[in-house]
């Protein structure tokens, strides 16, 4: 059996960071803010844009580390939260290195779902990020 961390069956599947922790933080803490923030901002930068991005693929790239020692520790609760937590750190930092806020990757997370235009051109972008062809 295979624990997931989160859903990564779309491109944005990473869902609302942090979300894709569920067992450490609750979607429904950070959804809100995120959706005030991307109603208030609906215009996104390239450089925004491609920021996201490289967050993306950074935090899948945790996902699928954390899921692998997920699978490794089953049956161990405390080594399986622990991983969750250290993991949920990871995907901060990611999102902070590619220069973006929590909440400012939230609001572009969550300005996908009204904006297909948005969400294909970052479909695009983060396969650009992970070596996809295009």
């Amino acid at each position: 059996m295979k624990i997931r961390l989160g859903k990564t069956s779309s491109v944005l599947g990473v869902g609302i960071l942090l979300g894709a922790a569920a067992a450490v933080v609750p979607v429904s803490a950070v959804a809100e803010p995120a959706l005030q923030l991307a109603q208030a901002e609906t215009q996104y930068s390239e450089q925004e844009l491609r920021s996201y991005a490289s967050a993306v693929a950074g935090i899948r790239q945790i996902e699928m580390a954390a899921n692998q020692q997920l699978n490794a520790a089953a049956g161990d609760p405390q080594a399986s939260q622990q991983i969750q937590q250290q993991a949920q750190q990871e995907m901060v930092a990611a999102v902070q290195d590619a220069g973006l806020t929590v909440e400012e990757y939230n609001a572009i997370t969550q300005a996908t779902t009204a904006n297909t235009d948005l969400a294909t051109t970052l479909e695009g972008y983060i396969a650009e990020e992970m070596g996809a062809p295009q």
